[in-house]
C-alpha cells in the first residue's frame, strides 16, 4: 500500500529531533524540486527577523547564529546559478 504513495524511504535517527530533521529535509526538497526563489526569499527574511528578535530579548548571538548561517547556507544551495549549488 505505501508503495503506491511513496517511492522511497529515507530513515532518521529516532534522537528526538527526528521530526524537525524529517521536516527541513522534506522542506528543502521541496524548494529543490520547484525552485521557488519566493520562498526562498520569505523564509531568508524570517529568519533575519527571528534572529533580531532574539537579539532583542537578550539572547546572545553566539548562541544560535550557527544554526541560522547553516540554514541560510544550506536554503541557498538548493537553488541553480549558485556555487555551493548541490
Amino acid at each position: 500500500v505505501l508503495t503506491e504513495k511513496y517511492a522511497a524511504i529515507r530513515r532518521t535517527r529516532g534522537d528526538g529531533n527526528c521530526f524537525f530533521r524529517s521536516f527541513m529535509f522534506a522542506y528543502l526538497e521541496n524548494i529543490l524540486e520547484s525552485q521557488d526563489r519566493a520562498e526562498v526569499s520569505r523564509i531568508t527574511t524570517n529568519v533575519e527577523e527571528c534572529r533580531k528578535t532574539l537579539l532583542n530579548l537578550g539572547y546572545a548571538e553566539f548562541t544560535f547564529e550557527d544554526f541560522f548561517t547553516i540554514f541560510i547556507e544550506q536554503l541557498e544551495s538548493v537553488l541553480p546559478k549558485n556555487e555551493a549549488s548541490i
